[in-house]
């Protein structure tokens, strides 16, 4: 199931809050399997109700929320309580602490949702256990939360994008990382037999360095050449480095210029650093950026709580977690974990920490494989990994952030499991005015065209 959607699940295992009489503690289950816990109304769900669940990454639009509010019979009564009450600045959805027990996302019955169908028939044949969504019949219900954006980067990048013989990296041999689906939501793509890893989620900055393929200029001697029968080749390969979604730099092009997240391309200097002149021909290395940029700043913190990770104040380290190798026709590997850790030792660079690395039937050998292995199996993740201190932070009572498990499969496909220590911690950070996110900066993406 793809991350930034809501879904129908049902709604159960019940338990009391300690010294509260109106609230109690539910577990989100989706196929027998709990996904998370949310706070609820004492009588607002029965065991194993369905409900439509929407976690702490998504924002309700307005008119689901007018229309859900509209089916109260208090609405617009004096002391009528609306959705909205649930939800922070921009109707977004919150993961909070009350009572010492975290509540992350928010539950709505599903039949709050039948008038967005042109029947109640149509409804519940739709509206089943599993199903996801971002809108129905073309009207949104929801959609993922981006920070608002208080500055426009210098250059728009459009212009020149399109310009006759421009210098641009060969489509596809510099992509972004593939996305990290939550893993308690796709628990069931687990297979037992799975060769799995289990690392360590850190909270930094995506950066990717490739040896990439380029096109370039051809010279007019060279194109009198290629009339006349020789082989000239109008690619090349060049070193590009890049956040999780810009191409900050590629050596021997002039792009155009980028409003970077820090007060310099924090990107394009770790690269360098790392990987310039060490990839083979068609390598692409994807990793993370912690500690603090040279003038100080913190590259990632919530409130007081620095996540270093062990790198000395003004002083930054990376952490690799992906290895590809493009073809000079675009075929791509995936390195396998292994390959990754002996790859990163080669080069003397460190890799993300490893928990596990086996069958993921392994992991838990008491733990029978059986019809409830997959929930068995998440909740014991759960207790292992999740709500721990991050002690190689500098500042005590840092909340780890969680873990990424992957299969090893010939494609990218991996999943994350967050703290709800974390959650809840990131969540407030989300409710200041001057909350930015380092994934999602104004900058322009450089337009990569077509191999030819």
């Amino acid at each position: 199931m793809e991350n930034n959607q809501s879904f129908v699940a049902r709604i159960g295992n019940f338990e009391k809050i300690e010294g509260a009489d109106k609230i109690i503690k539910a577990s989100v289950i989706l196929n027998g399997t709990p996904v998370t816990s949310v706070v609820v109304g004492l009588t607002d769900y029965k065991e194993g109700d369905l409900v439509i669940y929407f976690d702490s990454n998504l924002c309700l639009s307005d008119t689901t929320v007018l229309d859900i509010d509209r089916q109260s019979p208090d609405f617009t009564k004096e002391g009528f309580s609306s959705v909205a009450r649930y939800l922070a600045r921009g109707n977004r959805v919150r993961c909070i602490k009350l009572r010492n027990t975290y509540s992350d996302g928010l539950t709505i019955p599903v039949d709050k949702f039948y008038i967005f169908f042109k029947n109640e028939k149509e409804a519940i044949k739709t509206l089943v256990e599993g199903f996801s969504f971002t809108e129905i019949d073309g009207v949104e219900i929801c959609h993922k939360y981006v920070v608002p954006v208080k500055s426009q980067s210098q250059g728009t990048g459009k212009k020149r994008n399109r310009e006759k013989n421009q210098i641009a990296i060969v489509s596809g041999h510099f992509p972004e990382h593939c996305d990290t689906e939550q893993l308690a939501r796709n628990i069931r793509k687990i297979d037992p037999n799975d060769v799995i890893q289990i690392t360590r989620k850190m909270h930094g900055t995506s950066s990717r360095t490739g040896n990439v393929l380029i096109s370039r200029n051809i010279s007019f001697v060279e194109k009198v050449f290629k009339k006349l029968g020789f082989k000239i080749s109008s690619t090349q390969y060049e070193y590009a480095y890049g956040s999780r979604r810009v191409t900050k730099k590629i050596e021997e092009v002039d792009l155009p210029p980028k409003q970077h997240y820090y007060s310099y391309d924090l990107w394009t200097d770790a690269g360098e650093k790392f990987f310039k002149g060490k990839l083979a021909k068609g390598e692409v290395v994807y990793y993370e950026i912690v500690g603090w940029i040279p003038n100080g700043s913190a590259i990632q913190s919530i409130k007081d709580h620095v996540y270093n990770y062990g790198a000395p104040e003004n002083t930054f380290r990376i952490f690799v977690y992906r290895f590809t190798l493009t073809s000079e026709d675009g075929f791509t590997i995936e390195y396998s974990t292994q390959q990754v850790r002996e790859r990163c030792a080669q080069l003397g660079v460190d890799c993300v920490e490893q928990y596990f690395y086996g069958f993921a039937k392994d992991k838990y050998p008491e733990i029978a494989t059986d019809e409830n292995w997959h929930t068995n199996f998440a909740e014991r993740l759960k207790v292992d990994y999740l709500e721990k201190d991050a002690l190689d932070c500098i500042s005590k009572d840092t909340a780890d952030e969680g873990i990424v498990l992957r299969r090893e499969v010939f494609n990218c496909d991996s999943f994350k499991m967050k703290s709800l220590r974390f959650l809840d911690r990131e969540s407030k950070e989300m409710e200041k005015e001057d909350y930015a996110d380092i994934e999602a900066t104004p900058e322009v993406e450089v337009q990569m065209p077509q191999k030819g």
